[in-house]
Order: structure tokens, then sequence, then C-alpha cells
């Protein structure tokens, strides 16, 4: 890959990813590195690559380590620049040291054009996605948002005024789960 070509970006197994990733000459098949430390969120980002390269070409491959050596190797590709990984799943603490390092990119434009931070509250796009904080400057994209309310009557989120009430309240939309992986 061309260090030149190449785009980075964030994504933190509990919020952010980050992504660096060239188009390959016309002899290589595109494809994505990821690194991310050894758990089943890992094995299950891998599984659901397949659907993603089937869709779109791009092949996708998962480098793993233990998590006591993670932020190690992160930091010796980061120091080395590095071009070994093209997704770096990483940690929320981690987006201000990388951006200072010059190891991910704004993605203030990307964020808002795809409308990401409408799924996400305002409390959590500053302390996760923005940096510094208050520049409304955003370098990372969030993976989920922990929820805040439980299960509850199918009933009260069925009725529009309580979906509007909510999506007001809490700056999400509602949407309803329609099996129990969903709460």
């Amino acid at each position: 890959m061309d260090k030149d070509e190449r785009v980075c970006s964030q994504y933190n197994p509990e919020c952010e990813f980050s992504t660096c990733w060239s188009e390959p000459g016309a002899e290589e098949k595109p494809f994505i590195t990821a690194y991310w430390f050894e758990w089943a969120p890992a094995q299950m980002l891998e599984e659901l690559s397949k659907d993603f390269t089937a869709e779109t070409g791009i092949g996708f491959k998962m480098s793993t380590t233990a998590v006591e050596n993670w932020v190690q190797k992160i930091n010796v590709e980061m120091v080395a620049k590095s071009d070994a990984y093209d997704l770096i799943i990483a940690d929320s603490q981690d987006v201000g040291t990388m951006v200072k390092g010059g190891h991910f990119i704004e993605l203030t434009d990307w964020i808002k054009q795809h409308k990401v931070d409408q799924d996400f509250t305002a409390a959590s796009m500053t302390a996760y996605s923005e940096y510094p904080k208050g520049s409304g400057k955003y370098w990372a994209c969030r993976r989920k948002e922990m929820p805040s309310v439980g299960p509850t009557g199918k009933d009260l989120f069925e009725d529009p005024k309580n979906k509007e009430a909510f999506q007001k309240n809490m700056a999400i939309r509602w949407i309803s789960p329609e099996t129990s992986r969903r709460y």
C-alpha cells in the first residue's frame, strides 16, 4: 500500500474506529487489514467482514494480539509510521495522541454527511469522537452507545407521541427492538 494514498480514521471496542487504507495497484486485490486485541468481538467483526467482502470485493483480515500487548503494539506501529494495519480498533483515550501524531484524519464532514452524529447523544460524540473537546472536530466514529434504558412495555414505545418525546429528550431516534438481541 502506498502511504500517500492512505486514509485514516478511528474506532474503539466500546466506541470508535480507525482506518487507513488505499486502492492497491491493478495486480493486487483490495483488502483491509485490521488490528485488535483477542476477544469475541474481534472474531465477530472478522465473521461480519465476509458480507462486506462479498458486497464490495474488498478482502478483510483480522490480526489480533493478547490484550496485555495491544497498546504496546499500536504504539510501536504508530511510532514507526508503519502501514502494517489499515484499521486499528483503538480506545477513545487514544484519539488525542493519534491526532497529534498525525495518525488519524478529521472525519467531521464525513460524520455530518452520513448523519452518524444523529445516532448518538451529543455528550457521547464529544467524549468519544471530538478532539480537542469543544472544537467541533470529529476524529472517530462510535461503534455503539451503551443503552440507558432496558426492556420495557412494547405498547409504550409504539405510541408515536412517546417516540417523539424519546427522540426529543434523548437526542436519538427510537427504533423498536424486533428481537431480544436488539435490547
